[in-house]
C-alpha cells in the first residue's frame, strides 16, 4: 500500500504517503514542516508498519481554504483520513505541533489510538 495521494476532507484537500505494510503507525510533523520531516525514518519504519505520513491542513501539499490552524481540526482531519482509508486502530508519534494534535486525537476517540508519543 505504498503511494503518494490526495483526499478531499473537509474544505481540503490532504496530502498522504503510505509506506510499507504491517500495523498502521501514524507520523504528524511539526508546524510549518511538513511530512517530508520524517524522511530518514521511513524506511526503518516501513518494515514493521504500515505509514502513514500526512501533510498537516494548510502545511506542505495540503491545502487550507479557511486560513485557519487549530489541533482539534488537525485532528479531526487526521481522523477522517483514517476513516476513509478503512484504519480502525492504529499507533502514532507526533512531533512538536503533531504532538499537540495527537493530544486532541487521544481525548476526541480514546479507543482507537492504540498508543502514541
Amino acid at each position: 500500500m505504498t503511494g503518494k495521494r490526495t483526499i478531499s476532507l473537509d474544505q481540503m484537500k490532504m496530502y498522504y504517503e503510505t509506506h510499507g505494510q504491517g500495523s498502521p503507525l501514524v507520523l504528524l510533523h511539526g508546524y510549518t514542516q511538513s511530512g517530508t520531516h520524517w524522511d530518514r525514518y521511513i524506511a526503518d519504519l516501513a518494515e514493521h508498519h504500515l505509514l502513514i505520513v500526512p501533510d498537516l491542513r494548510g502545511h506542505g501539499r495540503s491545502t487550507n481554504k479557511t486560513d485557519e490552524f487549530t489541533h482539534r481540526q488537525a485532528a479531526k482531519d487526521i481522523y477522517a483520513l483514517l476513516d476513509a482509508l478503512g484504519i480502525r486502530q492504529f499507533k502514532a508519534i507526533g512531533f512538536s505541533s503533531g504532538g499537540m494534535t495527537l493530544l486532541h486525537m487521544a481525548t476526541q476517540q480514546p479507543r482507537v489510538l492504540k498508543r502514541w508519543f
